[in-house]
C-alpha cells in the first residue's frame, strides 16, 4: 500500500482497489452527476423542504453579521459526517485518467482527524471541486458533498436504509423527496 504523506492518505491495496471498483462500477458516471439508475438517491439537507426561490434568496444569503445561520448549519451536517465516521467505513477517492480512460483510485486516512478534515463541510459558496467524496464500502453507498447546505447519499441496498435514516435524524437532518 503507498502512502503519501503530504495529503496524509494511504491507498488501498492493489486487491482492495479490484475488489471496490467491481463494488463501485458505476462510480464514473455518478460523480460526473450522468444519470445511473443502479443508483437511488437521497438528499439530506439541513432543511425540511425544497427550497422555492423567495426563500433560497431569504435563507441563503450569507450574512456577515454575526446572526448567519451558516455555523450551526455546518454543525448538523458535520454531525451526520461524524456518525458515519464512528459507524462504518470512510474511503475516498480521486479519478486517475491512465491511456484516455478514467478509473477511481480509493484510499483511506491515516488517522481520524485526517477523516474528519476532509469529510467536514466546507464553507457556503466553495466551488464543487474542493467538496469532500466519501465512498462506504460496507453499506454499497456513496456519499456526496452538495450546495445550499444539502448532500446526496447514492445508494443500492435497501436494507442499510433504515440505519441510514436513523443516523439522518440523529443529527437533526432531514431527506428531501424528490
Amino acid at each position: 500500500m503507498a502512502t503519501d504523506k503530504s495529503k496524509r492518505i494511504e491507498y488501498v491495496s492493489d486487491d482492495r482497489q479490484s475488489d471496490l471498483s467491481q463494488q463501485f462500477s458505476n462510480l464514473i458516471e455518478v460523480h460526473h452527476i450522468e444519470d445511473d439508475e443502479s443508483y437511488k438517491t437521497l438528499a439530506i439537507s439541513v432543511f425540511d423542504h425544497w427550497l422555492n426561490d423567495s426563500e433560497a434568496r431569504d435563507l441563503l444569503a450569507i450574512d456577515k453579521s454575526e446572526s448567519s445561520d451558516e455555523p450551526r448549519r455546518n454543525s448538523a451536517l458535520n454531525g451526520l459526517r461524524s456518525i458515519m465516521a464512528q459507524s462504518t467505513e470512510c474511503l475516498s477517492y480521486e479519478i486517475v485518467e491512465r491511456n484516455g480512460h478514467e478509473y477511481p483510485m480509493f484510499y483511506r486516512f491515516n488517522t481520524s482527524q485526517d477523516l474528519c478534515k476532509y469529510f467536514s463541510q466546507s464553507p457556503y459558496g466553495v466551488s464543487a471541486k474542493f467538496h469532500f467524496k466519501i465512498v462506504l464500502p460496507k453499506l454499497s453507498a456513496l456519499y456526496f458533498e452538495g450546495h445550499d447546505f444539502t448532500n446526496y447519499l447514492y445508494y443500492k441496498d435497501d436494507n442499510h436504509i433504515r440505519r441510514i435514516r436513523s443516523w439522518i435524524a440523529d443529527a437533526g437532518l432531514h431527506v428531501l423527496e424528490s
